[in-house]
């Protein structure tokens, strides 16, 4: 596991190193604020401007019971690199560490290491006018890094995004996943309302499922609060329920997004 997990952390590190030594080259453009894929679940439109590179990571803790196990997991870090390739596309790659103690009848077990690795592409499909949203394709594999956490073959993530401006200072995202995982199907919708409350602030309630063939459906809700105290930093920390018992009792998250150089 330790030269799977090297491998891997070798191939991050020299993927940063070409994505900044790329910015490096770039012209400085006028860009708007950091639109961050995190913390929220629904998959949104925007792509990072050409030339660019985002850099998005964050802590989550999550308590589920899983088949009367007590389950708590936390992520630390979690990782999203993302670089403007085109004006309409970007490439990202993302990670992190987990670690997961399962609580059974006075026993407990713990599994930790690198998590799913994935590598993926955005491309923006059209922009939206009017009630026409704007939409953008993204496709993702999971890689078959060599631990317990990652899956023993590549797993494919196919993602539909959307979102319309309602308001100036509010607008609606949604999406719908379907993916192949761990020899099954997964199917995921997502949909947030967000409300800028000021220049550096804005706020989000979120409704997202998760179905698996082969599993019950998942039903969650979260709430989350963002702070931009410049244009290209964005500050985060939501937090969710389960909304019905085959779902995680709990999650929170906090995290940071940097979009460099500017």
């Amino acid at each position: 596991m330790i030269t799977g997990l090297s491998k891997v952390l070798g191939v991050l590190n020299i993927a940063l190193l070409f994505l900044l030594l790329q910015v490096t080259k770039g012209i400085a453009q006028d860009v708007s604020r950091i639109d961050a894929g995190r913390p929220d679940k629904s998959q949104g439109t925007s792509v990072v401007p050409k030339g660019l590179v985002q850099v998005e990571a964050g802590l989550q803790y999550q308590k589920d019971d899983l088949n009367g196990q007590d389950v708590r997991t936390r992520s630390y870090p979690t990782m999203t690199l993302r670089y403007g390739l085109l004006n309409k596309i970007e490439l990202r790659i993302e990670g992190g560490l987990q670690d997961s103690v399962f609580n059974e009848r006075g026993s407990s077990s713990r599994t930790r290491g690198l998590g799913p690795v994935t590598a993926g592409v955005r491309y923006v499909m059209w922009s939206g006018k009017g009630i026409i949203p704007d939409a953008a394709f993204t496709g993702t594999v999971t890689l078959p890094v060599s631990n317990a956490l990652s899956p023993p073959d590549p797993e494919a993530m196919l993602n539909f995004g959307f979102s319309n401006t309602l308001a100036n200072w509010l607008s609606l995202t949604y999406s719908v996943r379907y993916g192949w995982i761990y020899r099954d199907t997964e199917l995921r919708y997502a949909a947030d309302l967000r409300a800028d409350l000021s220049k550096t602030f804005s706020m989000y309630i979120e409704y997202f499922s998760i179905e698996e063939s082969s599993a019950a459906v998942r039903h969650h809700a979260d709430v989350g609060v963002l702070w931009f105290p410049k244009a290209n930093i964005q500050l985060d920390v939501s937090a969710g329920i389960g909304l019905n018992e085959a779902a995680p009792a709990y999650f929170a998250t906090t995290g940071i997004s940097i979009r460099l150089p500017h």
